[in-house]
């Protein structure tokens, strides 16, 4: 697990007093990630040697 300690694949959406809403399990790790809730997109920084960008649609 040494080195895998930033990477994720599950995320919670919490409401304001951090009570959990949903949970999204995505196929790939990603490093950091943005929501783009018109579009209902994720986009992710992917975990692998040559980095780039992931897009998940929910």
């Amino acid at each position: 697990m040494t080195g895998d300690i930033y990477k994720f694949k599950n995320y919670f959406v919490l409401d304001f007093d951090g009570k959990p809403l949903r949970r999204f399990i995505l196929d790939q790790a990603v490093l950091n990630i943005t929501v783009d809730e018109q579009q209902r997109k994720f986009y992710g920084t992917s975990t692998d040697r040559e980095p780039g960008i992931l897009v998940f649609e929910y």
